[in-house]
C-alpha cells in the first residue's frame, strides 16, 4: 500500500519538490545531542552536489556554494538540525531508517507521517527546503544548527564571521503553512516594514504566507542579534509540531519551495539588508 501511495505522489508531477530525495532525506532520524546521522547525511549529499561545507568550533554545520560577483552578497538559507521527537534516538543508535507512511486527506492532498512518532518536521522540512536551493542556485550559503530545541545552543555559538558577506538570511522553522514570524523573544525585530512590503508581501500573498507573528525562541534571534541582518521564518507545511502526530503536507511544502526560491530571486543581493545597527567604540582601557 504504501508503495502504491508513493508512486501516486510521483505521478503527482510536482514542480518544486524532489520526491525521491524527500522520502531519502526525511527517513533519516535525528534528536538533540544525537544529530551525527543528519551531519553524515548532509556532508555526503554535499560532496556528491559539488558544494563546500565546514564546522564551527562548536559542530554546527556550513554550506557554502559558488560565490558572489563583485560587490554582491550571498542569500543565506538556516535550519537546525535536531527535533523533539525522543523515539528517534533509537533509529539513530541503531542505525535503522525511519518508518515514512503517506496518506490522502479529506482534500485529496497527501501527507507524510510516522505512526506513535511524528516526522520531525521542526526542522526537518527546512533542512530538505535548504537542499532544494542548493540545487536550484548557484550562489548560496547555508547554516545548519544544533541543539534549537534544548535552547538554541548551536547558534548561541555560531561563527559570527560566516554571515559577513551574507545579504540577508531565510529559514523556515515556523509550523503550518500560512504561518510566519515577524518578531522573536517579543524583542528581536527581523525585518523592516519598508522591506517587507518591497520584497516579501507580494511573494508571501501569492502563496498564501500572510499570517505573521511574534514568535517564541529560534536560531534567527541569535543571527540578528548578533550579526544585525534581516532574517525570515517561514511555515515549512509541517503540523502538530512537538508532538507525536507530527504530520507534513506534500503538495504544500512543494508550493513552500516555490516560494522560497521566488524570494531568493527577487531579494537583490547587492547590499546587506540590516534590520539593526552597531557602533563600536573603543575602549580606551583595552583598546
Amino acid at each position: 500500500k504504501e508503495n502504491l501511495m508513493r508512486e501516486e505522489v510521483l505521478g503527482l508531477g510536482l514542480e518544486n519538490l524532489d520526491v525521491k530525495l524527500m522520502y531519502e532525506m526525511m527517513s533519516v532520524p535525528t534528536y538533540s545531542n544525537y544529530e551525527y546521522r543528519m551531519v553524515t547525511y548532509l556532508i555526503l549529499w554535499a560532496r556528491k552536489n559539488n558544494i563546500e561545507h565546514k564546522f564551527d568550533d562548536y559542530g554546527n554545520l556550513y554550506f557554502i556554494k559558488g560565490k558572489p560577483k563583485e560587490g554582491e552578497f550571498y542569500p543565506c538559507v538556516t535550519a537546525h538540525l535536531d527535533t523533539v521527537q525522543d523515539k528517534a534516538k533509537a533509529y539513530v543508535l541503531t542505525g535503522a531508517e525511519l518508518d515514512l507512511r503517506t496518506r490522502k486527506n479529506t482534500k485529496g492532498e497527501h501527507e507524510v507521517y510516522i505512526d506513535g512518532m511524528g516526522t520531525g518536521s521542526d526542522d526537518k522540512n527546512a533542512i530538505l527546503i535548504a537542499l532544494h536551493m542548493f540545487r536550484k542556485f548557484d550562489t548560496l550559503k547555508g547554516a545548519f544548527f544544533l541543539g534549537e530545541e534544548i535552547g538554541c545552543q548551536g547558534s548561541t555559538h555560531m561563527d559570527e564571521k560566516f554571515f559577513n558577506d551574507v545579504s540577508y538570511v531565510i529559514g523556515f522553522d515556523s509550523p503550518e503553512k500560512n504561518r510566519a514570524a515577524w518578531r522573536l523573544m517579543g524583542r528581536c525585530k527581523m525585518f523592516t516594514a519598508d522591506f517587507y512590503k518591497k520584497y516579501m508581501k507580494p511573494i508571501c500573498d501569492k502563496h498564501g504566507m500572510t499570517k505573521f507573528f511574534s514568535e517564541s525562541y529560534t536560531d534567527e534571534l541569535h543571527i540578528t542579534e548578533k550579526t544585525g541582518l534581516t532574517t525570515m521564518n517561514f511555515g515549512n507545511a509541517g503540523y502538530l509540531a512537538h508532538s507525536q502526530s507530527e504530520y507534513f503536507n506534500i503538495e504544500e511544502l512543494d508550493d513552500v519551495i516555490a516560494m522560497g526560491n521566488e524570494l531568493v530571486e527577487t531579494i537583490p543581493t547587492n547590499i546587506q539588508h540590516m534590520v539593526k545597527t552597531f557602533t563600536w567604540e573603543k575602549d580606551p582601557i583595552t583598546g
